[in-house]
């Protein structure tokens, strides 16, 4: 087998796993975070959250889409092949929504949560409902990647 491209899926494999068990590890600890009723845990959580988002998972991410890009190119494998395009897409849409929608439903979260709001139920809800989402996108591109769907 071709070293680079097993240097490349390697990569692909190791980032896959730090980028899914990041998202996989906040999804967990925003529902455990939604069921306990002491406040005084969210916001470290939270500012936890926001600096494993930018410094672990987003990087883990980007890594993901690198490697899997340079495995397809040096395999071949046309892009608009089923599994091939539903995992890149699959890997932008959750980039976004993370970069977006995760980010800013957190930065609200804190924000409510330091000014002690009374709206902080309705975020964390929220907040776990896209963590979740983006959980299950995750784990599409996962079956995407092993099943290797034709149409």
């Amino acid at each position: 087998m071709d070293t680079l491209y097993t240097l490349f899926k390697f990569l692909h494999i190791a980032a896959v796993i730090v980028w899914l068990g990041g998202v996989a590890t906040l999804s967990l600890v925003h529902l455990w975070l939604l069921a306990g009723p002491d406040r005084r845990d969210l916001l470290p959580a939270l500012r936890l959250g926001l600096f494993l988002g930018r410094g672990v998972i987003a990087p883990a991410a980007l890594l993901t889409l690198i490697a899997g890009t340079v495995m397809i190119a040096n395999a071949g494998i046309p892009f608009s092949t089923l599994w091939i395009a539903w995992g890149l897409g699959g890997i932008v849409v959750s980039i976004a929504f993370g970069a977006t929608f995760i980010r800013r439903a957190t930065e609200r979260l804190e924000q409510a949560v330091a000014a002690d709001a009374p709206a902080i139920a309705p975020l964390q809800r929220r907040l776990v409902t896209y963590s979740f989402v983006n959980l299950a996108l995750l784990l599409s591109v996962v079956w995407a990647m092993v099943a290797k769907p034709m149409l």
